[in-house]
């Protein structure tokens, strides 16, 4: 096929995956937000950027904001353009979702595209699934890093058999201020490819150096170092090794492709032979070789430094979707490697039977994945969506202590201190205590698991937030409501309890109450 068809079929299929979301579930896109509290906290560090040329601050203690900054400083462009929250909402869905298919189109070429401009099939095959793939389809249009992850790590595989000074610097810079994680396809796909190539060594060894640097540049800015997480990982053996079982087993487990345990293993044991053995070796085979093993080491890797412990939560599936594209496009091709080995017949079977099994994979799992998407999106509007507009009416000087706090800060008034990134921070008890001490609340989240407030024989006022629907998933539980406390009594003292364990707090001035409609509970 020629280059041109291929790319328009490989867009079709993106557009058709785009036309089933709105099909199955329309009031995402027309009215929903995100489904993850991340995208907001990304959307306020890049509404902070455009109004001040500096990304939302924390507290100095827990370093600067955990999240992508490439990403945010991308979602710049949508809020200068947008004229309200919707249009935001709207523009950087369709932002991700334009990601999304120039990742696809960049494993394409990487994978696919002869010195003559033709595509081969099964290349072809492969980003179609990617394409159309239910999980990245909805991780584009979730408001989250992962289809800029995506599209960079495909171009780290592009680049692997172009070998460029200029790219490869443009990538290792880029690439885990996205995502920490993606240092680790800059080494692992230009080893696979230039490991017999004496030449090219010495760039390999500037490639491995600047990607380890750039990594480390990357989690000082992030505050959280992939490195340092890596070392602490290594550290405990068991919980390591469980981490990556469960990340490989479960994580992997659920998305469509990747799932086939069997055939992942197949194709892994091709990209291991591909790697060794150059000798006959097509140069399709050998670039799905380096795009397969980089996918597996990036997922080994996110595994490690940041350890899933529930699978169905999108907020796990998202870090380890960049390294599931790479695997996705390359099992084809790596596959009909395995296949082409068998006698005419059999060859002949089990090439129908991959096709069907392919084609099926990313059929019937759209309904469910596409209603999840939408659950969790409903989650977030009606509990932390609901919390930021009560809080719209707040003085900017007042604190809310609350659990996660994305959409909290992007609809509120009110400076959010994240309880969670208290609970995770390396402080020392007395230095976390000293950091909250220096920010009295106005309000206090209380979410079951996360936190709750305990102030002995004195009644607080507060106001429930609850998911008016659980999410569409089997077995499910309901999600419990969560409550907002107005601290507006500077001598009123308590607890909140932290998965860390306690801490105290005193109420700030009664004006940061603002405009919270209350009701008493004891």
């Amino acid at each position: 096929m020629s280059r041109r068809a291929a790319q328009l079929a490989v867009v079709l299929a993106a557009v058709v995956g785009l036309a089933t979301v709105s099909a199955l579930v329309p009031a995402y896109l027309r009215g929903l937000g995100f489904p993850l509290d991340d995208a907001w906290s990304s959307a306020v560090h890049a509404r902070t950027l455009v109004q001040s040329g500096h990304f939302e601050s924390a507290p100095a203690e827990l370093g600067t904001p955990g999240a992508s900054l490439l990403w945010a400083a991308v979602l710049a462009v949508p809020h200068l353009l947008a004229g309200d929250a919707r249009a935001f909402v709207l523009a950087v869905k369709l932002l991700g979702f334009a990601l999304h298919i120039a990742a696809a189109l960049v494993l394409l070429r990487a994978l696919g595209v002869d010195a003559d401009g033709r595509v081969r099939p099964w290349p072809l095959a492969g980003a179609l699934l990617v394409a159309a793939h239910p999980d990245l389809i909805s991780a584009s249009l979730a408001g989250v890093e992962t289809p800029l992850a995506t599209l960079l790590a495909a171009s780290l595989v592009l680049a692997a058999g172009r070998p460029s000074i200029a790219a490869w610097t443009l990538l290792s810079v880029l690439g885990p201020l996205t995502c920490p994680e993606l240092p680790v396809v800059g080494l692992v796909a230009p080893a696979v490819l230039w490991w017999q190539a004496p030449r090219r060594l010495g760039l390999l060894a500037a490639v491995a150096v600047g990607g380890a640097a750039a990594a480390q540049l990357a989690g000082g800015l992030l505050g959280a170092s992939p490195l340092g997480a890596l070392a602490s990982a290594a550290s405990n053996a068991p919980v390591w090794v469980q981490a990556e079982w469960f990340g490989f087993s479960h994580v992997l487990g659920r998305f469509a492709v990747a799932d086939a345990g069997l055939l992942l293993l197949a194709a892994a044991v091709v990209a291991v032979h591909a790697a060794v053995a150059r000798d006959g070796e097509p140069a399709s085979g050998q670039r799905a070789a380096a795009a397969l093993l980089a996918g597996l080491a990036f997922c080994a890797v996110s595994f490690a430094a940041f350890p899933p412990f529930d699978p169905a939560l999108f907020v796990f599936q998202r870090r380890a979707l960049p390294g599931a594209a790479l695997l996705i496009a390359a099992m084809p091709v790596l596959l009909a490697r395995a296949i082409e080995r068998l006698p005419a017949r059999p060859a002949r079977l089990a090439t129908a039977a991959l096709v069907v099994l392919l084609a099926l994979s990313v059929i019937v799992t759209p309904r469910l994945r596409y209603r999840m998407l939408a659950g969790d999106a409903r989650q977030v509007d009606d509990v932390g969506v609901a919390i930021g507009r009560q809080l719209a009416d707040a003085r900017p000087g007042d604190v809310v202590w609350a659990v996660g706090g994305g959409a909290v800060g992007y609809f509120g008034r009110a400076r959010v201190l994240d309880l969670a990134a208290v609970s995770a921070s390396r402080l020392s008890p007395q230095a976390m205590q000293a950091l909250l001490d220096r920010h009295p609340p106005a309000y206090i989240e209380v979410a079951p698991g996360a936190s709750s407030v305990d102030v002995p024989g004195r009644r607080l006022y507060t106001r429930p937030y609850q998911a008016l629907a659980a999410n569409p998933v089997v077995g499910a539980p309901a999600i419990p409501p969560r409550w907002m406390v107005a601290c507006d009594d500077p001598s009123t003292a308590g607890r909140v309890i932290l998965p860390r364990g306690p801490v105290t707090f005193r109420c700030a001035d009664p004006s940061a109450r603002g405009a919270l409609a209350t009701t008493p509970r004891h």
